[in-house]
């Protein structure tokens, strides 16, 4: 099972970027907000984040900020 990064599967110069930007947040100490649309893939961003992260040993909750 792929973990951190390599779960963002692509080539593309968007893709490229966003992981680039995974790597760049994934050693902020603090809270990362991430925004988008339904069904682009935020979730497993934030997992990714946490993976590459100092914490990933730690627990990741997943909220559904519109169900609340």
């Amino acid at each position: 099972m792929r973990r951190g990064i390599a779960r963002i599967v692509g080539s593309s110069a968007a893709t490229v970027t966003l992981r680039e930007a995974i790597r760049l947040y994934a050693v902020v100490d603090g809270t990362v907000l991430i925004e988008g649309e339904t069904g682009v893939g935020k979730e497993l961003v934030a997992r990714a984040v946490h993976e590459e992260s100092r914490r990933s040993a730690g627990g990741f909750s997943s909220v559904d900020c519109g169900a609340l």
